[in-house]
């Protein structure tokens, strides 16, 4: 019989950042993709073809794993010193992605770090040029982008595609990020960059604000939900690497359907179960796989409760469960975003004044945005069907997710 491990089991039920999680499954497909795309984008580079329009652009709603498929991408297919075909994998966030001279010093940084392929670099980088560069501070000081691709040509030592892997991408500004996108967008950059952008379902939009607008059919990668097999294998990974006694079968398939096959969810699913068993001295029993679902339901709901923002907390639980009812009851064929605004009004028991129909659609814009709304087909809906059952079920026990600071105002 095996010997429990508690240790790990407590250490696993402290891991809070979910994109971060020990286990990860599922999204194979999508590996193979972004690797296949960059060994494209790098073909075509080393032969002179343009590389404009090379992107590709992940999105979903929240806790559908875009941050940890892109953290595992780097980790486990990036950045492997013994493989000279892997990609190098640069993770820049939009707020940094400002000019060409935040990416030469993405490279160069990369270029620093010894585990990193890129590491001897450096070392290419001084025989580039007339002038030879003596130390790594002359150059990232130059900042040259120019000097790296040469530099990336001329030596086998650099002569992989580098992904650059962009997260939050639905934050991009025009004002902030427009000049460097259209640079990467258009190729003007002469290195083998895949832009790989990360968002919620609004992140297409943004890119296209930003003067992304040409990308190819096939660009956009909308992440679907985890298979139930994969979510099984998951919490069958944490029983058998912890050496979990007992009814194990029961915990696998209670955690894993309880997921949803969202990828956040499995986590708070797989750290709490983590956490009982530990109490449990890690033997799996029936009492606490009850305590264990009951703790991961407040938990998910506490991350539900996050994702609104001060202004749509502020409209109270009841206008949000009517609202989401309205939702689900629409029987027309189409659902425009002024729709969902009219029945946020109604919903919230208010005329349709021209400034209350402004507010009303610009919170329906935020929901949006936050990932509480999107678009789906021809209408909107809450895209997490465990966050619509919560907000439905607040509202018919007169419980608030957050008391309202004050009566919601639509200007009557």
């Amino acid at each position: 019989m095996p010997v429990p491990d508690i240790d790990g089991l407590l250490r696993f039920s402290r891991q809070r950042d979910r994109s971060r999680s020990a286990i990860f499954v599922g999204r194979r497909a999508e590996l193979a993709r972004f690797a296949e795309e960059a060994h494209l984008t790098f073909d075509d580079w080393r032969h002179g073809r343009p590389v404009a329009g090379a992107a590709l652009v992940v999105s979903g709603c929240p806790g559908m794993g875009k941050s940890a498929l892109l953290e595992h991408f780097a980790r486990e297919v990036c950045n492997q010193p013994d493989d000279p075909d892997s990609p190098l994998a640069i993770a820049m966030p939009i707020p940094r992605l400002l000019s060409e001279a935040a990416i030469a010093d993405a490279v160069l940084d990369a270029a620093q770090t010894k585990s990193h392929p890129a590491h001897r670099l450096l070392d290419a980088m001084a025989t580039v040029g007339e002038d030879v560069l003596t130390g790594f501070r002359i150059f990232k000081a130059e900042r040259s982008a120019a000097r790296i691709a040469n530099a990336w040509r001329e030596h086998a030592v650099a002569r992989r595609p580098i992904v650059l892997l962009v997260d939050e991408a639905q934050n991009a500004e025009p004002e902030q990020n427009k000049a460097i996108l259209s640079l990467l967008h258009e190729g003007m950059i002469d290195l083998p960059i895949l832009p790989v952008f990360a968002g919620l379902n609004d992140t297409p939009d943004a890119l296209r604000e930003c003067g992304i607008s040409r990308l190819r059919d096939d660009a956009d990668m909308p992440l679907p939900r985890l298979v139930q097999r994969d979510a099984r294998a998951a919490v069958a990974e944490l029983m058998e690497r912890h050496g979990v006694v007992g009814d194990t079968a029961a915990w696998i398939d209670a955690v894993a359907a309880d997921s949803l096959g969202f990828p956040q969810h499995l986590h708070v699913g797989l750290a709490t179960a983590a956490g009982v068993l530990a109490q449990n001295d890690g033997r799996a029993a029936p009492p606490g796989l009850r305590a264990a679902r009951d703790h991961a339901r407040q938990r998910r709901e506490h991350y539900y409760e996050s994702r609104l923002s001060p202004d749509v907390k502020n409209l109270g639980a009841e206008v949000l469960g009517k609202f989401v009812t309205a939702l689900q009851g629409w029987n027309r064929m189409q659902m425009t975003r002024n729709d969902a605004a009219d029945m946020l009004l109604n919903a919230a028991g208010r005329t349709r004044r021209p400034f209350a129909v402004a507010q009303a659609d610009q919170l329906v814009k935020r929901m949006i945005h936050d990932g509480v709304l999107q678009e789906r087909g021809c209408r909107f809906e809450v895209p997490i069907p465990s966050m619509a059952a919560w907000l439905q079920e607040r509202s018919q026990q007169g419980r608030t997710p957050v008391r309202p600071r004050s009566k919601p105002d639509f200007g009557d």
